[in-house]
């Protein structure tokens, strides 16, 4: 139920297309990802200012790849964090990481909306470098801009998304705010 008519049809001058185009692109590009999904399929680096649709398409994403029967974990990077948190200084088992780890897919969303310490920054940054190095895809949501990503979590961690994953930069005007004068 992705609808391409609350994007603005007129050209935006900062991107040069306008934000119907460049969402009609990403929402094709993710129905594709999704029906072409594999275990060996790229990581999607979804950015852009709140309530373009970054949410809305990874969970719809997640429901096709858990219909073709993959593991998909998907939850806030506040939420995953915690949970982390919570077993490595809780005396957990270490069961949760290795699920983030092994799962077919995992989605974060929102990254950059936790509050980060040293043991979050490790934490995001052990994530992402072991997927990659496994070949295992990842998604990642957030409205950060690059240089607001590299200041909170380091380049290495920039760095590896920036290099790996494959950028969808969605633009236009908040939707949830356009959707109450519908």
């Amino acid at each position: 139920d992705f609808d391409l008519t609350l994007y603005p049809a007129e050209v935006s001058p900062t991107y040069g297309i306008s934000p119907r185009s460049r969402m009609r692109e990403i929402f094709e590009y993710c129905r594709c990802y999704a029906d072409d999904f594999g275990k060996c399929s790229d990581s999607l680096f979804m950015h852009g200012a709140t309530g373009l649709g970054k949410t809305h398409l990874s969970l719809a994403i997640a429901n096709v790849v858990v219909e073709k029967g993959f593991e998909v974990i998907y939850g806030s990077a506040q939420n995953l964090l915690s949970s982390l948190e919570r077993e490595k200084f809780g005396g957990g088992s270490g069961e949760r990481e290795k699920e983030l780890l092994d799962c077919d897919l995992l989605i974060i969303d929102d990254l950059g909306s936790e509050f980060s310490t040293q043991f979050t920054v490790a934490c995001i940054y052990n994530i992402i470098n072991t997927r990659i190095n496994l070949g295992k895809p990842v998604i990642i949501s957030t409205n950060l801009t690059g240089e607001e990503l590299e200041a909170k979590y380091t380049q290495r961690i920039t760095s590896r998304i920036i290099g790996s994953y494959v950028s969808l930069l969605f633009i236009g005007k908040d939707i949830r705010q356009l959707k109450r004068f519908y």
